[in-house]
Order: C-alpha cells, then structure tokens, then sequence
C-alpha cells in the first residue's frame, strides 16, 4: 500500500471507529454483545457466512463500548 493509500485507510478507521464509539454511547458491553451477535444470527439466516467477511489483516482492534 502506498502512504497516501495508508493514510487513507487510516482516516476512514478513525471515522468508522469513531462512529461506532458514537452509535454504542450508553449501551452495555453485554448489551452489544448481545446485539452483534444477533445481528450476525440474522445474516447467517439470510445466507452469510464468514467466508463472506472480508480479511482484517493489521487492522488495529476493535474497541468494544465502554459500560
């Protein structure tokens, strides 16, 4: 990847992971827990499987919400 493609991808994790930061304000982590994990229930019932997740390859780490 070249540095502005680095930089790129970096300036859209911080906007994607400050969205998520913004949409879990107030939830539990067990709350989002629970949520995630029908939500992904729901998918696999419509046909989704992990091989249909794309890689996440040095991705830095999923924050959870804060309780």
């Amino acid at each position: 990847m070249t540095d502005a493609g680095r930089e790129a991808h970096d300036a859209a994790f911080e906007r994607i992971r400050s969205l998520r930061e913004s949409v879990a304000d107030g939830i539990s982590e067990a709350d989002y827990a629970t949520t995630l994990a029908t939500l992904e229930a729901m998918a696999r019932n419509l046909g989704w499987t992990d091989k249909d997740q794309p890689e996440q390859a040095d991705e830095p780490e999923q924050s959870t919400p804060e309780s």
